[in-house]
């Protein structure tokens, strides 16, 4: 957890004395740390790194805003809709009858950071669903606007960046229709569960 402790929570303050070029690598980084916890499911420290991920996300989105093409635009859009989906994904992945929490020192028990809940976990999860949605709504529009504009100028719309963002952000919305899909199961698991226990209290 020493890497991650490292990398701050706000992106100004971690990003003070890095260059430029750099400051651009911090959220892929944490992508990655993330996807290795993932790998050796160590869900709640992919969680972590996911989560630390997304305010590099959003500052880089709102620079694209103003000093970006089209293009980059829609990429940024589709990266921060990555990270929301991967907290929301890897949460529901989590132990739910465990609070989410990563230990900074394996050596002292005491030295941890309680993430989430375990009652709130999938109400955060929901939370960083939404939020994906939203960015992937924004991203397509941004997909159409970009194809409606490139008419008559092929080259433009069939350049390799934008049909690779294309492909990207299909892929994403397919991982962002299944964690939906988990949501939709586990809302309607409470629901039996509810039923089933008033049917028993009424006996």
């Amino acid at each position: 957890m020493l890497l991650l402790d490292n990398i701050s929570r706000h992106p100004i303050q971690s990003q003070k004395n890095i260059y430029s070029g750099q400051k651009k690598e911090i959220p892929r980084i944490l992508t990655g740390i993330g996807d290795l916890y993932v790998s050796i499911e160590k869900y709640s420290y992919g969680v972590d790194a996911y989560t630390r991920a997304i305010p590099f996300r959003e500052a880089q989105l709102e620079e694209s805003k103003t000093n970006a093409n089209e293009t980059e635009k829609l990429r940024q859009h589709r990266l921060l809709c990555e990270a929301n989906v991967l907290v929301a994904e890897t949460l529901l992945r989590c132990n739910p009858d465990e609070d989410v929490v990563v230990q900074h020192n394996e050596n002292d028990n005491e030295d941890k950071t309680l993430l989430v809940s375990a009652t709130e976990r999938i109400d955060f999860a929901r939370g960083y669903y939404d939020k994906a949605r939203s960015d992937l709504q924004d991203a397509v529009f941004l997909m159409g606007k970009i194809a409606s504009d490139a008419v008559g100028a092929s080259a433009r719309t069939c350049s390799i960046g934008f049909g690779k963002e294309k492909e990207d952000i299909c892929f994403l919305a397919t991982i962002l229709m299944g964690v939906g899909n988990t949501l939709a199961d586990l809302d309607e698991t409470a629901k039996v569960e509810d039923r089933d226990a008033k049917k028993s209290r009424k006996k």
